[in-house]
């Protein structure tokens, strides 16, 4: 004979959850979730089911921001095919809903160039860097720090969609520091890229006047 355990993992289903009466012993033919017309559990969705030929499994195809309900069965096989097995009971359900709390990698390719005033926009220091290849990025942050400052102060309102900025809050004959974060979806943010340094001087001041 040959033994095993069958791992069956809930499809996702959101962060609903059942109402109190729901017969849990129906959890192994269907799907965890709350029918929002009718408050009560919906079992037409059948498990995944999975082979484990250890007391072990590694689930690689979940999703953030989704609840799922694991149980285990250990399988006996007395022949040569799946129909010639017998299977356990279902272990105690466990439920879980993982959270994405990974940041994204840091942004890399800052680069801050002066540039001088045009007849539609003031001299300001222009900052440009690499697109970020997290697939679920929602945006970048610049963060700015001087000679003053105690700790570097975020630039920018909302996240920036594209990877540039410009600031044309500086003051003429000072060095200002600059740091970017990449902020994916979830709301985590990535460690600061590199920092560069960069200025305007007084006679790049004076002459856009």
């Amino acid at each position: 004979m040959v033994g095993g355990y069958a791992a069956s993992g809930a499809q996702r289903s959101g962060s609903r959850k059942c109402n109190r009466g729901c017969e849990l012993s129906h959890l192994s033919r269907g799907k965890n979730r709350r029918d929002g017309r009718r408050g009560e559990c919906d079992q037409r969705e059948k498990f995944s089911k999975y082979q484990a030929p250890a007391p072990s499994f590694r689930d690689t195809t979940f999703e953030f921001g989704h609840a799922y309900v694991y149980s285990v069965r250990s399988v006996v096989r007395y022949g040569a095919t799946p129909n010639e097995s017998v299977e356990s009971d279902e272990s105690n359900l466990l439920a879980l809903a993982p959270k994405d709390i990974f940041p994204p990698a840091a942004p890399q390719g800052l680069v801050a160039v002066p540039v001088p005033a045009t007849s539609n926009t003031p001299v300001g220091i222009e900052l440009s860097w690499a697109i970020s290849a997290e697939s679920d990025l929602a945006g970048y942050n610049i963060y700015r720090g001087d000679q003053d400052s105690k700790s570097p102060r975020r630039l920018n309102q909302s996240t920036l969609l594209t990877p540039a900025y410009r600031d044309i809050t500086v003051l003429p004959g000072r060095l200002y520091t600059y740091t970017v974060t990449a902020v994916d979806r979830a709301g985590n943010e990535s460690p600061a890229s590199e920092p560069v340094t960069a200025g305007i001087s007084p006679a790049e001041k004076e002459s856009s006047q």
